[in-house]
């Protein structure tokens, strides 16, 4: 079953906060990944991901970013690896960016 993916965006803060119906449950800790602030659930999940400097590390403009026709929570985990990321898309028109950690090692790319 399709989770259910909102997000919110602030105009004052260019920030983007991309989450699943889950964090109705509550969020137990944060985690800063460079501009990823990353909400952890009860479940030890992650539940959402807000991203600063949305609209330069997503490459898109304000007014794409509050009313976007869709947004993507993009979690995966192999072995070691957890990559994070979220996706806007606003007509023909879309983006995303990521990141991953692996180890100890966190990398932040944006991807156009």
């Amino acid at each position: 079953m399709a989770r259910k993916i909102d997000s919110d965006y602030d105009f004052e803060l260019d920030t983007i906060h991309v989450y699943s119906e889950e964090i109705k449950n509550g969020v137990t800790g944060c985690l800063s990944i460079g501009d990823f602030n990353i909400d952890i659930g009860n479940d030890n999940k992650v539940v959402g991901i807000e991203l600063e400097q949305a609209s330069k590390n997503l490459n898109l403009s304000q007014e794409i970013l509050s009313s976007p026709s869709k947004v993507d929570l993009v979690i995966r985990k192999y072995g070691n690896v957890l990559f994070m990321g979220i996706g806007v898309i606003k007509g023909t028109i879309s983006a995303f960016t990521h990141v991953t950690t692996s180890s100890n090692q966190m990398l932040m790319q944006p991807v156009y």
